[in-house]
């Protein structure tokens, strides 16, 4: 199995969901190999092999021109061909792209020529930017409807989707959590104190709704006379 996507060193935390899943897959007899194009820590247009905490990870930059658009047609076709010498080095039978955009279009390419087949999970809930553009919306029509399956996360994903036009053979498998390390502690009442954590990325965007939490909360803690509120993030 190929992984398509980013994946965190031991420096960083981002997208830790994609190491998890693969070491959940080793510890089920599976031996997935990861591909990782969009590493700035490469040479422009080199790749490179590591091993990493048990797993083989192909590092590349493959995105580095100064035109946005031009760069993301070129990476696309940079990744294929990276992804050609992967797979012949390491039998590939089938190939996983976390997210569409644009990791769904290079598997999507790729299997189109060479007849492998993939699935996607999505995770991502921004995908109406991206489709506002109709080159965008034809790509991801075309590695949506080709997939052996597209996973999402969430119902609601996948309704976004399908109001978007896209159809696909689907299936829901909603975010884990690893209870050994996350649980339910027994239930204490505090009459004045309320901690509050949010979980979720602060970008610009604002997609995780943040903006409308804080007045909220504001809110909540003006009526509720909350005055020892704290919000963690």
């Amino acid at each position: 199995t190929l992984s398509i996507h980013s994946f965190p060193t031991r420096r960083s935390s981002d997208l830790i969901f994609v190491k998890e899943q693969v070491k959940a897959l080793i510890s089920v007899g599976v031996e997935p190999i990861v591909f990782f194009p969009y590493d700035s820590s490469i040479e422009e247009g080199k790749i490179k092999k590591f091993h990493e905490e048990g797993v083989t990870v192909y590092r590349a930059n493959t995105y580095y021109l100064s035109n946005s658009k031009f760069s993301q047609i070129y990476s696309i076709f940079k990744s294929i061909k990276f992804m050609k010498k992967i797979i012949k080095e390491n039998n590939i039978k089938l190939i996983h792209s976390h997210v569409c955009y644009p990791s769904g279009f290079v598997a999507a390419i790729y299997c189109k020529y060479y007849n492998i087949p993939y699935v996607i999970t999505e995770h991502m809930s921004r995908i109406g930017e991206f489709v506002k553009k109709k080159y965008n919306k034809k790509l991801f029509n075309f590695a949506y409807s080709n997939a052996k399956k597209v996973i999402t996360v969430s119902s609601s994903l996948k309704e976004d989707l399908n109001n978007f036009g896209f159809k696909f053979n689907s299936e829901i498998i909603h975010n884990v959590v690893n209870t050994d390390k996350f649980y339910l502690r027994e239930k204490k009442s505090y009459k004045n104190s309320f901690n509050i954590i949010f979980i979720g990325s602060m970008e610009k965007t604002e997609v995780k709704g943040l903006q409308y939490f804080i007045p909220a909360l504001s809110k909540f803690i003006y009526n509720k006379d909350r005055k020892s509120t704290r919000l963690n993030s």
